[in-house]
């Protein structure tokens, strides 16, 4: 149970040896699967992607359980929901809307 967490701690702080060097093309021996460390959202995406594929191999009878099942409400998915919610509301939105509202009940009679 302890590998999942270390796994995503691991693509966030990749040892050199897993950095490939600028220009080096795949099939080259020297080739290597990352370019740098994720990003925290890189990192929180890739956490949804394998535990979804847990999800399924325990869903199919492969394993008894998720290994991410004890960590899933992890401030990781809540940083990603905060990011997808900035993304689809632009941040001058909230202050027209008040705006809006605060000129309608200044210009509606009470």
């Amino acid at each position: 149970m302890d590998e999942f967490p270390a796994y995503i701690g691991f693509l966030q702080a990749l040892a050199p040896w897993a950095i490939r060097k600028p220009g080096v093309r795949r099939g080259s021996p020297d080739w290597r699967p990352f370019i740098g460390p994720l990003t925290d959202r890189s990192a929180c995406q890739t956490r949804k992607i394998v535990t979804s594929l847990f999800d399924w191999l325990r869903d199919v009878g492969y394993l008894q359980l998720n290994p991410d099942a004890a960590t899933r409400r992890s401030s990781c998915h809540r940083t990603t929901r905060r990011c997808c919610l900035k993304r689809l509301v632009p941040a001058r939105a909230p202050n027209r809307a008040v705006r809006r509202v605060s000129r309608r009940r200044a210009a509606s009679p009470r």
